[in-house]
C-alpha cells in the first residue's frame, strides 16, 4: 500500500503526534508498504523522520494558506506521481489541503487521525471531512 502522513506542525516543533507518525510510518516501511511524509521544509518534524527512517520518502511542502494553490498542486502531483492510495491528516489545515488534493485526484482515502473533534460544522468541512 502507497501512504502519506501529511503534518502541517510548525517548523521548530515536534510532539506527541509527530512522534506518532514517524514510528508509524517505520513500521509500515518495515512491512513492505511505501510511505511518504509530507511537512513544512526545514523543520524538526521532517529533519527527525529523515533520520531515524531511511525508509521513507520526505516531501517538503511550503504550507501557508488553508487553500494555497501552489501546494495542493504539489501535493495533487505527489498523489499521482507515488499512486498513493491513504492520505492520513492530522490538523484542521491539513484536512483543507489533503481533502481537496485527494477529491481532485478522485482517488486516495483521506484518514483524520484528530486527537480531539474541534471540527466546524461548515460547507468546507462537510465536503473534504471523511465520513
Amino acid at each position: 500500500m502507497n501512504i502519506l502522513f501529511l503534518n502541517s506542525i510548525e517548523k521548530a516543533t515536534y510532539g506527541g503526534m509527530e512522534e506518532w507518525i514517524c514510528l508509524t510510518a517505520g513500521g509500515l516501511v518495515a512491512r513492505g508498504h511505501h510511505v511518504t511524509v509530507a511537512g513544512r521544509p526545514g523543520s524538526e518534524f521532517l529533519r527527525r523522520v529523515s533520520e531515524t527512517e531511511p525508509g521513507v520518502t520526505i516531501l517538503p511542502l511550503a504550507i501557508s494558506g488553508d487553500f494555497n494553490p501552489a501546494t495542493i498542486t504539489k501535493l495533487k502531483k505527489s498523489l499521482t506521481e507515488n499512486s498513493i492510495d491513504v492520505i492520513v491528516v492530522n490538523f484542521n489545515k491539513d484536512i483543507r489541503l489533503g481533502g481537496l488534493a485527494a477529491k481532485l485526484e478522485r482517488y486516495p482515502k483521506v484518514i483524520w487521525s484528530v486527537g480531539l473533534n474541534i471540527t466546524k460544522d461548515s460547507l468546507i468541512h462537510r465536503h473534504l471531512t471523511p465520513r
